[in-house]
């Protein structure tokens, strides 16, 4: 498991399998995750649903996620890639990157940096609360 963060840490985080779970549910402890996460973290988005413009990620959101997790996910930021995920992570910092389900390929990329204990694995599937035990980490 990845380490505790110090505040003010970035934090990249996927949606779909990680804040909003089957049937396109909010994840239980969502709203405590992205509270934490954000007033503590450099959030970013790691989503297709988000490439550089964070309108098409709020419109898919608002229709899933509570009101009070939609405020909170007004405070993460947009970043520009075009193909990868991996094309966002500043490797020079520490960070911590939530996805559910990681491409090898992003596995590797995040090795060659020495980075993979940056990937937090997140099930919701098999854990659907998984997040109460994540904020731990943020």
């Amino acid at each position: 498991m990845a380490p505790v963060l110090a505040v003010n840490m970035k934090i990249y985080l996927d949606i779909d399998g990680v804040l909003v779970g089957r049937g396109r549910k909010p994840a239980p402890y969502v709203v405590e995750f992205l509270k934490k996460a954000t007033e503590n973290h450099d959030c970013h988005w790691a989503t297709t649903h988000c490439k550089g413009d964070t309108v098409p990620v709020m419109d898919y959101i608002k229709g899933i996620l509570p009101v009070e997790a939609i405020e909170y996910c007004k405070l993460i930021k947009a970043i520009e890639w075009s193909h990868k995920k991996t094309e966002i992570f500043d490797y020079e910092s520490d960070f911590l990157w939530f996805e559910d389900a990681p491409f090898e390929f992003e596995k590797e990329v995040l090795a060659q940096h020495d980075k993979s204990d940056s990937l937090v694995l997140v099930d919701l599937i098999n854990n659907p609360n998984h997040l109460r035990e994540l904020i731990k980490l943020i």
